[in-house]
């Protein structure tokens, strides 16, 4: 029995040896420190100090639990503080991208503004360009009439051409004239002008009028209809800005409006089935129709061939269904004139097989 007991002390000190001797815990915070002090943390640290300061608490409790021998605890505190600074460094990243991108948003939308001004600064010069060019045409035709020439056959033939377009130009012109409200007597005159070249030009023999002077004169009708048409525009018309706004308007309404002297015109072609309108330009003119009168703008439709035709009459037929679509929009019908241009104001050459037939459309001009 003594001998037990001696066994039985022995063993307990040499346990008690052991424990009092135990190596201490592992540090485990070195990877956590190692990302903690890193060249690339000062910004989390400034970004994210509550989460950086959480890591630190994090490395606290390692090491305590360090000093307590548990290392099991110590390394998931440690874990933890890495996880933590690593998250503060991707919220510093994101942080720092927001910023980047909103200092771009800022750029783009300061180029922007810049670029509308910019464009906003072409159109007045535009405009202003357009004005000063009808101006001098008006002031040059008053001013420097410049005979023509004899010529040769084929080109006394050419300025008769030319003769045709100016005189139906002419009475376009005249015509939007009085849609915006010219006075009578400017306008009569002008246009009688124009009858009276007609006549004429359709003269025979000693009392026929040489292909120069038709052109010559019908340059003159031309410019003084325009100067009619300029006389009876409102200013903030002549600034160009109701147009600009027309043309936009009508490029959100899926058209191809492009300016015009009278105002903002818009071409369809193959609008005609033989003598019936047909449905898609039908839906078109009515469309039109309906911003006519929201705008409240007079409208000048024309009927253009691609060769003379036999009679105008047919050509009046087809105008008539073009304006009943218009009114049927909501276009106002004492505001819509019908003009037979035929074959007067061509887009291509009538001897270009391949194009001439593109020659024959409808053309919707909003005057202003």
């Amino acid at each position: 029995m003594r001998n037990f007991a001696i066994a039985l002390l022995g063993s307990t000190m040499l346990l008690a040896a052991c424990v009092t001797h135990a190596p201490p815990a592992k540090d485990v915070t070195t990877d956590a420190r190692r990302i903690r002090d890193g060249a690339d943390m000062a910004d989390a640290k400034a970004q994210a100090p509550q989460i950086f300061a959480q890591g630190d608490e994090e490395i606290a409790r390692a090491r305590a639990q360090i000093a307590e021998g548990d290392e099991t605890g110590a390394s998931i505190h440690a874990e933890t503080a890495q996880a933590l600074f690593y998250r503060a460094r991707v919220q510093a990243r994101l942080a720092r991208a927001q910023a980047n991108v909103l200092d771009a948003d800022r750029q783009a939308t300061n180029a922007q503004t810049e670029r509308e001004s910019l464009e906003k600064t072409r159109r007045d010069l535009t405009r202003t360009s357009e004005e000063l060019d009808v101006k001098l045409r008006i002031a040059r035709e008053k001013a420097f009439p410049a005979p023509s020439g004899p010529a040769s056959p084929e080109r006394d033939q050419a300025r008769r051409a030319a003769a045709k377009s100016l005189e139906a130009e002419a009475r376009l012109l005249c015509t939007a004239a009085r849609l915006i409200g010219a006075t009578d007597d400017e306008a009569t005159q002008a246009e009688a002008d124009i009858t009276s070249l007609e006549r004429e030009a359709s003269g025979t023999g000693a009392q026929a009028l040489a292909a120069g002077q038709e052109l010559d004169k019908a340059a003159r009708v031309r410019v003084r209809c325009l100067s009619v048409l300029e006389h009876a525009r409102k200013d903030e018309v002549r600034a160009g800005s109701a147009n600009d706004a027309l043309l936009t308007s009508l490029g959100a309404a899926g058209f191809a409006p492009s300016r015009a002297e009278q105002g903002v015109a818009v071409t369809l072609t193959g609008a005609f089935e033989g003598a019936r309108l047909g449905a898609a330009a039908s839906q078109k003119l009515t469309e039109l129709g309906r911003i006519a009168r929201e705008e409240k703008v007079g409208v000048e439709l024309v009927i253009h061939d691609d060769k003379d035709p036999a009679s105008a009459d047919a050509d009046k037929a087809k105008g008539e269904l073009a304006v009943a679509a218009l009114v049927s929009g909501g276009a106002e019908r004492a505001k819509v004139k019908l003009e037979l241009a035929l074959a007067r104001l061509p887009l291509f050459d009538q001897k270009d097989a391949a194009r001439r037939a593109k020659n024959a459309r409808v053309e919707v001009i909003f005057v202003r």
